[in-house]
């Protein structure tokens, strides 16, 4: 893991996220706060249920 870049508030995170996310959709990518000492990335198993 590492870091993409430091930002001053979340709405210019979100910004460079959707725009890296574009790119290639298949990279994970995480937003994490600093005021945070220590990262947690807890990995969960989504089902999706699509209707016929």
């Amino acid at each position: 893991m590492s870091g993409i870049d430091g930002f001053e508030n979340g709405n210019a995170a979100w910004k460079v996220y959707k725009k890296l996310h574009a790119e290639n959709q298949n990279r994970e990518l995480y937003i994490f706060h600093t005021n945070n000492e220590e990262i947690k990335v807890i990995e969960q198993t989504y089902m999706v249920h699509r209707g016929i």
